[in-house]
């Protein structure tokens, strides 16, 4: 079993997206939330059950797609951290040059 660590800004990046939507629908913004929190719960099981990320062949990040949101991980060794979660549209290789 692995255990599902979240960098500070994989929570800025849901914090930032979730509070967009509160703007707009409270409800779906909660519901948002607890559906990617549910979704990272079978990576504990599962770490390697996601697809490699294609678009970024220079690193090891798997994504797991939740909703309109794309979260990218790595695994090693019964540790999963989530690095980055963005909107599914947004450019991964311009993400990943921001820092």
């Amino acid at each position: 079993m692995a255990q599902v660590i979240w960098t500070e800004n994989a929570l800025l990046g849901l914090r930032e997206v979730v509070e967009y939507i509160e703007l707009f629908n409270p409800g779906a913004a909660s519901s948002l939330a607890q559906q990617v929190f549910e979704a990272t719960d079978q990576l504990v099981e599962f770490p390697e059950s996601c697809l490699l990320v294609e678009e970024l062949p220079d690193h090891n990040f798997r994504q797991l797609l939740v909703s309109q949101l794309r979260l990218l991980y790595s695994y090693e060794v019964d540790k999963v951290t989530i690095v980055h979660v963005v909107r599914q549209e947004r450019s991964l290789r311009k993400l990943i040059s921001e820092g």
